[in-house]
């Protein structure tokens, strides 16, 4: 469906990973004097807590002869959850070098976060049993213990995972008969912070850059040049977006728009950058749930919707906003400034600046020329990555 096929693992280490955690706590037992009788390792296993207890019924009359052993500990995951805080940008990578070829390096995606929901349950036939295995896990989740992992075979970085301690609860079902077995409970409720990363990638090595060069001083003093005598550097452009969903609360719009600045990459109730003079259409493919105006921060309607869109080119420099009528929440921010202004206040802006190059060279102002530069590559090799499991 989404392209070729990728496995890294991830919920396979994750669940490796947590059960290494509590795989090597031992109990005491102790003879009245004081004097140690016995040190039992505490088995572990994989199931959901329903298991064990089920076992333990069959198991608990006399009659039996081998009963399951306690105390034991069991462990399961309960749940998956997108972690919404740590979103990061969609189409930024982790590079490396190749371990064999030093021509291309290695790449993959940005992960996406996840919250996986563990569950630890130990089970102990004595308070004191229960309470040894306990107090040797607290003291190490303030609330959270972290540990490192290899996310990804053949690449080299490694990942930090928190493991969050949420809750401790204690069951005790005994009722003092003379058949049942006594069992304990504590359930230690824990998150884990995953990192899902998606196919990994090669890319051939850039060699050869070629670099424009321009004079920004001179470019500056055209561009205040072109201030003091009114000149407009940039033609009016339209700028089109489309709202396809909304909640009440938000406007959402179709991936791909562009405004002034950038292409638009948070589509929920965007600020949308223009130009004076520039003009904004937005098809609401939402109309008539949402009809769509455009206000001034004063709340005055400025443009209205027609035949599904609506259609504002602003003369002022300000705030405007584009909003839905039928609710007040549902808006978003139309930013107009002036063209030459910014050009002049932020010449870094790549896309923008060799817009404004074009124009300002047919006043032969700025003084330009090219730069050619090879860079010769040779690629560190010390981030060869190491096989294994990663856990």
């Amino acid at each position: 469906m989404f392209g070729g096929h990728f496995y890294h693992a991830t919920m396979r280490k994750s669940v490796a990973v947590f059960g290494t955690l509590f795989n090597n706590i031992n109990v005491i037992r102790k003879a009245a004097d004081g004097g140690v009788l016995n040190q039992i390792k505490v088995p572990l296993s994989y199931g959901p807590k329903e298991k064990f207890l089920s076992r333990l019924d069959q198991e608990s009359g006399y009659k039996q002869s081998v009963a399951l052993k306690l105390p034991r500990m069991g462990f399961e995951v309960t749940s998956l959850s997108v972690d919404a805080n740590q979103k990061l940008a969609k189409y930024s990578k982790i590079v490396e070098n190749h371990a064999s070829d030093s021509t291309k390096r290695k790449s993959i995606n940005n992960y996406t976060a996840y919250d996986i929901g563990m569950s630890l349950y130990i089970m102990a036939k004595s308070q004191d049993d229960g309470l040894q295995i306990v107090e040797q896990i607290l003291p190490y989740f303030t609330p959270e213990y972290t540990v490192s992992i290899k996310p990804v075979d053949n690449f080299a970085f490694t990942q930090d995972v928190p493991v969050v301690l949420n809750s401790v609860n204690i069951q005790d079902d005994y009722e003092g008969d003379y058949v049942s077995r006594r069992l304990l409970i504590y359930q230690l409720d824990f998150t884990m912070k995953m990192k899902f990363y998606g196919p990994t990638g090669d890319s051939p090595l850039i060699r050869t850059v070629d670099v424009d060069v321009v004079d920004l001083a001179q470019f500056e003093d055209a561009v205040a040049e072109a201030v003091d005598s009114g000149t407009t550097l940039l033609d009016p452009k339209t700028f089109t977006f489309t709202a396809t969903s909304a909640n009440g609360t938000d406007y959402s719009f179709a991936d791909g728009a562009y405004d002034r600045l950038s292409q638009i990459s948070d589509l929920t109730d965007p600020t949308i950058n223009l130009f004076n003079g520039d003009t904004i259409t937005i098809i609401n493919e939402l109309a008539p749930a949402h009809p769509l105006e455009i206000q001034n921060g004063r709340g005055d309607t400025l443009a209205t919707e027609s035949v599904g869109q609506v259609a504002f080119t602003p003369t002022t420099n300000g705030i405007y906003y584009y909003q839905c009528t039928s609710h007040p929440a549902m808006r978003g921010e139309i930013k107009v400034t002036d063209n030459v202004l910014r050009f002049a206040i932020d010449p870094n802006n790549a896309p923008i600046l060799e817009q404004v190059i074009t124009a300002v060279e047919t006043t032969d102002t700025p003084e330009e020329f090219t730069a050619t530069t090879e860079i010769v590559d040779t690629p560190d090799t010390s981030g060869t990555s190491g096989g294994g499991s990663g856990y």
